[in-house]
């Protein structure tokens, strides 16, 4: 299975997890930069995650399913 953003805009996991965290993240009114300061990531490694351009550690994309481990 291919993991990269699909230029006819098909998505793919990784932007489908990208696009949960960005939603999960302004569910609950934070910045890129405070979710940064209270996970332990880097903002722009979370941008790139958010935009489907960065695959997640496994730590981040287990965060971003509560209760699937």
């Amino acid at each position: 299975m291919e993991l990269t953003n699909d230029e006819d805009g098909k998505a793919t996991p990784r932007t489908l997890l990208g696009r949960r965290l960005r939603r999960m993240r302004n569910d609950s009114e934070q910045s890129l930069r405070a979710l940064a300061g209270q996970v332990g990531y880097p903002h722009s490694y979370l941008g790139r995650v958010e935009l489907g351009d960065q695959l997640p550690s496994e730590a981040l994309a287990v965060a971003s399913y509560p209760g699937s481990r």
